[in-house]
């Protein structure tokens, strides 16, 4: 497709609703049993800690303002430590192997913005479509699948690819450069009014804020920003119109 025009989206509030419970116990209880099925055996108690420990560390050992980590690193240190003979070339199958399970016993509500698949098909082949969000790859690409959105975007880049967080202007720097495109040709859609809308402005995008009626917890900034434009949740189906009218 001919065009230089990019909408870059957000994933979560943006085109998918999750909710996620990463403290319940049961969780660590499944995955020790299904770690010993794999011959690795360790206390559902020890891999809860060991989670949060490696996690921590990851975090911890990135200086980068807004960091994120890349959570397959902390999944195949587990491994590691609990036995490092594991580390073989089955390493790529059984971390994504943990993270998909890991995701799933987490994961307390997951489903699709109801437009979402209106909007995108509206805007399929009329604009280029990307994504660039705060999560993790081994955990989103699969709900991308799920609902079919993967068909609609020539390019993602996720948080954990670059181990920095929205609003940090590398991750969008980085999908600006991948995807050869000038910063005023692209748009931003997302619904944190700090992450996505202050972040991408400060690199020169054009921004669309979707507005669930509350502004999460904002951090201090000098002044509030102001998106290019803003649709309410409620009028989601109207996106493809608002951001056609802005290339």
């Amino acid at each position: 497709m001919e065009n230089e025009n990019v909408v870059i989206f957000d994933v979560y509030k943006t085109l998918i609703n999750i909710k996620t419970d990463e403290e319940n116990f049961k969780t660590y209880e499944f995955i020790a049993d299904w770690l010993a099925y794999k011959g690795l055996r360790i206390n559902p108690k020890d891999l809860f800690n060991l989670y949060k420990k490696i996690t921590k560390e990851e975090y911890e050992s990135n200086a980068e303002p807004y960091p994120d980590i890349d959570i397959g690193n902390v999944f195949k240190k587990i491994i590691y430590d609990i036995d490092k003979t594991k580390i073989d070339t089955r390493d790529e199958i059984l971390i994504k192997e943990i993270s998909s399970l890991f995701r799933i016993l987490t994961t307390k509500s997951l489903n699709i913005l109801p437009d979402s698949n209106f909007v995108l098909q509206s805007l399929h082949n009329k604009v280029r479509l990307a994504i660039v969000s705060n999560t993790q790859r081994l955990f989103t690409m699969g709900e991308l699948f799920k609902y079919d959105l993967i068909k609609y975007f020539e390019y993602i880049l996720f948080s954990s690819d670059v181990k920095v967080c929205k609003p940090n202007p590398k991750i969008f720097l980085k999908a600006l450069d991948e995807l050869k495109i000038k910063p005023h040709n692209a748009i931003y859609v997302g619904d944190n009014i700090f992450d996505d809308v202050w972040g991408a402005q400060k690199v020169g995008l054009k921004t669309v804020w979707i507005n669930h009626g509350n502004l999460y917890n904002l951090p201090k900034i000098n002044k509030m920003p102001t998106p290019d434009a803003e649709v309410k949740i409620n009028d989601y189906s109207e996106l493809p119109k608002i951001i056609l009218s802005m290339i």
